[in-house]
């Protein structure tokens, strides 16, 4: 009877071991780290700040932009035509990410010497409002329009012989109108634009038309 007792004492005892180890938690698997993605996420992020990025002096998401200019200028002055260069600066102020208010300083000189000598230098003062989309990565196109102030600092005229100079003399001061279009990738880009004379001796201009460069800081 004793050995009987003794074997179903042992046999509940073992039963009890066992139920008590299946109910056990499993022992939670931890992933082992991935090297080689982290070394890559890692770069990734460092590329995000080293990455250079470029603004246009037409469009900047609000920011206002400094750039200069340089170009040529082709006119007429009643019956002859002229042409020159001129380069100056244009700083645009944003009112949104699309439109836009430039003004811009532009120092001009023109000449000609088909009919005898003629020498004109004198600043121009532009105030554009403009338009400007985003047609690809990092390209831009703009379209502006405004009133240009015509300073004429010195003209010399000589005609058969006889030579004529003047300092901010009649007519020195001029209005200009005119209308452009402008293409720009990163910070280069490209401007033309027509302007014509609605006041005093401009209106005796058949019209500025003037093809320049600019670099955007």
């Amino acid at each position: 009877m004793k050995k009987k007792y003794f074997k179903q004492i042992v046999l509940a005892v073992v039963m009890t071991a066992f139920s008590a180890t299946s109910f056990a938690e499993e022992p939670v698997k931890m992933d082992t780290p991935q090297l080689g993605a982290s070394i890559y996420e890692t770069s990734a992020a460092s590329n995000s700040f080293t990455k250079p990025r470029y603004r246009s002096n037409y469009r900047s998401g609000g920011e206002n932009t400094l750039s200069v200019v340089a170009g040529v200028d082709f006119g007429c002055y009643k019956s002859f035509p002229y042409n020159g260069v001129y380069v100056g600066a244009l700083y645009n102020i944003m009112l949104s990410d699309a439109f836009g208010i430039e003004p811009g300083l532009e120092l001009r000189w023109l000449m000609n010497k088909n009919y005898g000598e003629y020498h004109e230098v004198g600043w121009f003062v532009p105030v554009m409002a403009n338009y400007s989309f985003e047609v690809g990565d990092d390209f831009y196109l703009s379209f502006f329009a405004g009133p240009t102030l015509d300073l004429t600092m010195v003209s010399v005229v000589e005609f058969w012989g006889t030579k004529n100079s003047t300092w901010f003399g009649d007519g020195c001061c001029d209005l200009l109108l005119g209308a452009g279009v402008g293409a720009k990738y990163r910070n280069f880009g490209l401007r033309v634009a027509y302007n014509y004379g609605v006041v005093s001796h401009a209106k005796a201009l058949s019209g500025h038309f003037n093809i320049g460069l600019t670099y955007s800081f």
